[in-house]
């Protein structure tokens, strides 16, 4: 089935896929907001890896209304349907793949099972300045990507202040520390969002060979190509340049307590 690229909207009819039967193997990207996870997922979707996106996200709940599911994922029974929907609608190339923050951490526990063959990427931002203000120019703008386009569901924020900065902080190192823990027993690999935008053809090959992936080698360079090409936010970096001039102070501060 030829679907097209992953261009934020992932969600809709068109990266729906034959439904699977088998038993995928599970492939976690374990991240925070701003850290290039959509970048990633990208990359992965050209490897043949799936049709990784947020699935735990809001924007996810159209999913739900066209597959008529119950819509409360805290509900057991409603977050077990949909999970398995997802792995018999969205497996690709016998892989499903998606994405997921510190914060939604307990739905992918409860839905792992014991004889799951999964495994796990840890994708953490090193300059949390710029994750912070990217985070903010995010529920400023509501534009997640390289493009205008808004999304409604996405938070917004009263106001950009020092203490939205020490709290914004404090939240993403929460989530960091809960995938450090999870991720303790798990079969992972731990990469930077700046290895990953500097080198991601290596970046990549550890990937393929954490999960075994060798048939998808061939694929490597289609899918740097579209990492390397990306406008990388430049949509909205003037905003984000401001805020780290005009709250400079803060954010050394944040850097001197790492």
């Amino acid at each position: 089935m030829a679907v097209r690229a992953i261009d934020f909207s992932e969600f809709d009819g068109a990266f729906d896929q034959p439904p699977s039967l088998d038993r995928p193997k599970l492939l976690f990207v374990c991240t925070t907001p701003r850290s290039a996870s959509h970048r990633l997922n990208r990359a992965l979707f050209d490897l043949g890896l799936g049709v990784p996106a947020e699935y735990f996200n809001p924007s996810a709940q159209q999913l739900l209304v066209r597959w008529g599911l119950g819509s409360d994922l805290e509900a057991p029974d409603d977050l077990a349907t949909y999970w398995r929907e997802l792995l018999r609608r969205r497996t690709r190339n016998g892989v499903f793949s998606m994405s997921l923050f510190g914060s939604q951490l307990r739905f992918l526990r409860r839905v792992l099972s014991p004889g799951d063959d999964a495994v796990f990427i840890h994708l953490q931002r090193r300059e949390t300045a710029s994750q912070i203000a990217s985070l903010l120019v995010l529920y400023e703008t509501k534009q997640p990507g390289e493009t205008e386009r808004s999304f409604s569901e996405i938070p917004g924020i009263r106001e950009i202040s020092p203490r939205a900065i020490r709290v914004l902080h404090q939240w993403i190192r929460l989530q960091n520390d809960k995938w450090r823990s999870f991720l303790a027993t798990q079969p992972h690999l731990e990469i930077t969002t700046e290895s990953f935008l500097a080198d991601p053809a290596e970046c990549l090959l550890k990937i393929l060979a954490l999960g075994g992936w060798s048939g998808a080698l061939g694929r490597v360079v289609q899918a740097v190509a579209g990492v390397t090409g990306s406008k990388a936010y430049a949509t909205n970096a003037a905003i984000k340049q401001r805020l780290l001039r005009d709250f400079a102070t803060t954010f050394a501060q944040l850097q001197d307590d790492r």
